[in-house]
């Protein structure tokens, strides 16, 4: 007992494909049939196994490679003999799936010493105020989108980063990426990435804001120590480190915390 043979069917081949409205894709579904034959009564699962039929997973030909063989099946025809099709399936690019894009806020809760104009928070007789905490809204755009590869190095790269172009409209110093991930998704024998994006706006732009101060000052004779050097008291210091009187405004320093980095050609606009 033993198969036979296994002939192609020209009737058994069909095929369409599907527009995906708007995305540049177009979904593609195929199937051709094949006669089997065996010298004794077959099993079905004979049948779908038998020599000759299209693997599965295997591609409709070479300029097809995206369409793979998903399903097999048989139907009897006799004792002896079966007809079976193989329906293939697939997506043309995932790559030309459309991007997903939302807009949304992040709340965070940061120390703070200076108000909206930039002036150190005192109170009523000069003293600043210590442990100030302010709550901060800022926009947040999030894109995903498919890519053939992901870039480790676009993670290190963009790390700890500000943008060094104007992004978005936002200038320069204001965007800043939070989190960059990627996910690898098998499709047609290989595979893509879904990569998203996430970037947190903020108006004012990310530097920190601090007060110009610290235990010693300098002078024409060197440096030295505002108070008794035990106490932990700070003093009021100018850009050069020299002290401040009480008619010279406060000094606060611009603190950069990120790197900055060009985003425009991140595409994502």
């Amino acid at each position: 007992m033993a198969w036979l043979n296994t002939i192609p069917k020209w009737s058994g081949v069909n095929g369409e494909i599907r527009s995906k409205a708007g995305s540049g894709q177009w979904e593609g579904y195929a199937s051709r049939g094949y006669t089997v034959e065996f010298s004794h009564a077959a099993t079905v699962l004979e049948a779908v196994n038998a020599p000759g039929l299209d693997a599965l997973e295997a591609a409709w030909d070479g300029s097809y490679t995206f369409l793979l063989c998903r399903t097999r099946r048989a139907i009897p025809l006799g004792p002896r003999h079966w007809e079976v099709t193989c329906e293939f399936g697939g997506e043309n690019s995932a790559l030309l799936a459309p991007w997903g894009r939302r807009w949304g806020w992040a709340s965070s809760v940061e120390p703070i010493q200076v108000d909206a104009l930039g002036n150190v928070i005192k109170n009523p007789v000069g003293d600043r105020y210590e442990g100030l905490t302010m709550e901060w809204r800022d926009p947040v755009y999030q894109v995903s989108r498919n890519q053939s590869n992901f870039d480790q190095a676009t993670l290190s790269w963009f790390h700890r980063s500000v943008n060094s172009d104007v992004f978005l409209s936002w200038p320069i110093g204001c965007a800043h990426i939070t989190d960059i991930a990627g996910e690898q998704v098998p499709q047609a024998g290989s595979y893509y990435w879904r990569a998203t994006y996430t970037i947190q706006f903020r108006r004012d732009g990310w530097q920190k804001r601090v007060l110009c101060e610290g235990p010693r000052y300098l002078d024409g004779a060197g440096l030295h120590h505002y108070f008794d050097p035990t106490t932990l008291r700070k003093g009021r210091l100018g850009a050069t480190g020299l002290a401040l009187t009480d008619a010279q405004p406060d000094v606060v320093q611009l603190v950069d915390q990120f790197l900055p980095r060009a985003y425009v050609p991140l595409g994502l606009s």
